[in-house]
């Protein structure tokens, strides 16, 4: 189950190091900005993740992947129900547990790709775009792929996001009727255990 989390760092942390490659520095030197020159033009946007904002991004990607693994390891080693009997009761209480951790570490890690993603998108497009005035018209002239890119940063930053949302809903959904799972398998054991 903690594959599916590893797979969204691993790719969070390679959208980031691309962010931080393709950054430009900004009027303070800081690499938070994107930018797109051409021959008699340039177009420069942010607020762009960057290597400014990529790096402490990435460590929090590390210390909640290695909190979760921390978590995870603790649960698995440890009695929750250290009553004689309850052994089976026990190993459904941990693995319930298990769930809600590995849930909620996969809720935060999209919902931060999520939004890293759009934001990235967003200052893509905008460098993409260039708009030109011709007395009381405007024209907007687009670059590929450039353009592309950060639509496709955005779209994919919303359905993380949202994605996001919805392994929240089932980490609450199965921590708040993990007791009522259990005791309802509580009923299928056998009297001696249950005594």
């Amino acid at each position: 189950m903690f594959v599916l989390p590893v797979v969204i760092a691993a790719a969070f942390v390679v959208m980031l190091v691309g962010t931080g490659l393709t950054a430009s520095a900004d009027e303070n030197g800081l690499l938070r900005v994107i930018t797109v020159a051409e021959a008699t033009t340039s177009s420069t946007a942010s607020p762009y993740p960057g290597w400014f904002y990529g790096v402490p991004l990435i460590a929090v990607t590390v210390v909640l992947a290695v909190s979760t693994l921390l978590a995870l390891s603790r649960v698995s080693a440890t009695q929750s129900l250290p009553i004689e009997g309850f052994a089976e009761l026990d190993r459904q209480w941990r693995a319930g547990s298990t769930l809600v951790i590995t849930k909620l570490s996969t809720s935060a890690l999209l919902l931060y790709f999520g939004g890293t993603a759009f934001i990235a998108g967003q200052a893509t497009r905008n460098v993409a775009t260039t708009y030109t005035a011709a007395g009381d018209t405007f024209s907007a002239t687009f670059r590929q792929p450039e353009l592309a890119i950060g639509v496709s940063l955005q779209v994919l930053g919303a359905v993380l996001a949202i994605s996001g949302l919805v392994f929240l809903a089932a980490a609450a959904s199965t921590a708040l009727t993990l007791r009522l799972t259990v005791q309802s398998s509580e009923g299928a054991a056998p009297a001696a255990e249950r005594a």
